[in-house]
This record gives C-alpha cells, sequence and structure tokens, in this order.
C-alpha cells in the first residue's frame, strides 16, 4: 500500500514536472525569438549575429534573451524529471502486464528522456527547424507516454463505460497529433507573423510548398540577423490555420458524443468541449492582437491539456483488464 501510493504520487509529480519543463521551453523559445519585442515586429526572429555591417549597438538591442532564472528554473525541473523518470519507471515494472504494448511504457519514458537529453543542447541551433520541433514534440510524447501510464496503473479491474466509437476517437486523436505537430512547425519555423488577420498573408521570396514542410529545411538569416520571411512561412502558417477547422470539427463531434454519455464519459466530453473553446478564442487572440506572449503559452498549455483529454477518452473505452496487471 505504502508502495502504490509513492508511486502514484511520484507520477503526480512527474506529469507536473513534465507540463512545467514543457511551458518554460515553449517560454525561453518565445522569448527569444524576440515575441512581444520592442519594436513589434521588427525586432522578431532575430536568432543569429549580425555581420559587420551591423553596428555594434543593434547586435546589443537584438541579443534577445529570457531571464536568467527561467533557464535555472529549467534546468533543475529537469534534473527532477529524470529522476522522477527512472523511479517511476522502476516501481512501474511490478504494475504492468508482462507481455503486450503496455509492458513497454517504462522503457519508451526512458527512450523519449535520453532523446530529450541529447536534442534539448542541440536548441541553440534556431536556423534548423528539425531540432525545435522535435524538442517540442518530444515534450508532448513524454507527457503522453506518462499520462497514459498514470491511467491504466491506477483503474480498479472493472467493466469499462460504453465505448464511444473507435474510428471517431482514433482519428480525432490524430488529428489533434498533427495539428501539434503542425504548431511546433510554426514555431520552429518563425511563421507566427507571416500572417495576420484572417488570411492577409506578408510577401516574401518564392518558395515551393513541399520545402516548406520538408523536415531537414534551413533558415536563412539577414544580415541582421533575423530570419529570411518566404512564402514558406505563409504556407506553414496557412497549413496550421486550415487544419485547426479539421482538428476543431472532430474534437468538437467526439465532445458532444461523449457528454451525451452517462459516468465519467460525460465529464470528460464536458471538459474536451470547454478546453477546445477556449484554446480556439485564444487562437483568435493572438493572431488578432499580435502574438501576445502570455496568449502563445496559454495556446501551448491548453494543447497539452487536450491531449490529455482525448487519451483519457480514447482509454476509457479499453477494459481495465487488458490495461494493467491484477493486483
Amino acid at each position: 500500500m505504502i508502495q502504490d501510493r509513492f508511486f502514484r504520487l511520484c507520477t503526480v509529480f512527474l506529469l507536473a514536472a513534465i507540463l512545467s519543463i514543457n511551458l518554460l521551453s515553449s517560454y525561453i523559445r518565445h522569448h527569444e525569438a524576440g515575441l512581444d519585442c520592442d519594436p513589434w515586429p521588427a525586432c522578431y526572429g532575430v536568432i543569429g549575429v549580425p555581420t559587420a555591417a551591423a553596428s555594434a549597438e543593434t547586435a546589443i538591442e537584438q541579443a534577445l534573451t529570457p531571464a536568467q532564472s527561467a533557464k535555472r528554473a529549467h534546468r533543475a525541473i529537469a534534473t527532477a524529471l529524470v529522476v522522477l523518470v527512472l523511479v517511476v519507471t522502476f516501481h512501474a515494472r511490478s504494475r504492468l502486464p508482462t507481455a503486450g504494448s503496455a509492458a513497454l511504457l517504462p522503457y519508451l519514458l526512458i527512450a523519449v528522456v535520453l532523446f530529450l537529453s541529447v536534442i534539448g543542447p542541440a536548441s541553440y541551433l534556431k536556423t534548423l527547424p528539425a531540432v525545435a520541433s522535435a524538442n517540442l514534440i518530444g515534450g508532448m510524447v513524454l507527457l503522453a507516454l506518462t499520462w497514459i501510464l498514470w491511467l491504466i496503473t491506477g483503474q480498479p479491474a472493472a467493466a469499462p463505460p460504453v465505448p464511444l466509437s473507435s474510428t471517431l476517437v482514433r482519428v480525432a486523436l490524430a488529428a489533434l497529433s498533427v495539428q501539434i505537430a503542425l504548431g511546433s512547425w510554426v514555431s520552429a519555423n518563425f511563421a507566427g507573423t507571416a500572417c495576420s488577420g484572417w488570411w492577409q498573408c506578408q510577401g516574401g521570396a518564392p518558395a515551393g510548398i513541399a520545402g516548406s514542410f520538408w523536415y531537414l529545411r534551413e533558415l536563412g538569416v539577414d544580415e541582421g540577423g533575423r530570419v529570411i520571411l518566404t512564402q514558406a512561412q505563409q504556407y506553414i502558417h496557412l497549413a496550421h490555420r486550415l487544419f485547426a477547422v479539421v482538428a476543431t470539427l472532430l474534437l468538437g463531434a467526439l465532445g458532444i458524443t461523449a457528454a451525451r454519455q452517462q459516468g465519467p464519459q460525460f465529464f470528460w466530453g464536458v471538459l474536451l468541449l470547454g478546453i477546445l473553446t477556449a484554446q480556439l478564442l485564444l487562437g483568435l487572440t493572438a493572431v488578432f492582437s499580435g502574438l501576445p506572449l502570455i496568449a502563445i503559452l496559454a495556446h501551448s498549455f491548453l494543447a497539452s491539456l487536450l491531449l490529455l483529454v482525448m487519451l483519457r477518452l480514447y482509454l476509457l473505452g479499453v477494459p481495465a483488464s487488458q490495461r494493467s496487471a491484477s493486483r
């Protein structure tokens, strides 16, 4: 009993640590990119070192870095996160089936942590969107795996509620995953200011659509160290907006379907609709108010919550006997 409580407490701390470090990573990245800087938006996207053509004064003005306290907090939480992952995975092995996909969860957690420990220090390579995108998506994957581990090790062996349409749940979960990936790609490519209003997009150097989503693409910078705006950023930004409509329709349909059920599905369905509504309002606020930092951070945080709710709805239809070992 004491070991069970210790395991559950460590898992809760791990979830909180992952949410915190993901939020801090988002803050550090957006702050260094110049979000909410002055003068806006001319100061946005300054990531390189100005050439000799730029004055020393300009170089100092463009040296946009986050508060050192945020970086220190990020390092401290990252250290605690590694320890918590090791503790949780050690105790989780005796609480999971010895066969099947669930048995791989502890090892997947360790694999993702190792991946992030390698990709994290490479975050200074801001002209390579793949690095930042992998870091952001890796954090979301780590959150999802920990949440699944929490759910399948804490549910009693009881009959599950009437499952929702497996097709709708899976398609909605896939759509949310794609939208999160597109959001990370927008951030990694500094495409936030490429389009404003509803569909007004700025001009830029010609670029192909396929190349805009090539994972190994590299960003160009001008003499002042600022990312050069091309049509690629426009395509990336518009893709995120257009797919948001698809994801919203699917998540909304799932939320309404779940809210019509009884038991836990009703609660999670209503919660899904509430978070989805807040996410849409935040997205519109960000677009029409010049990408305020607080709105972007809240937008990222709500994306994490949407992922957690969707995974909960998915697992509600899976019998508990198939999710966890009998104790």
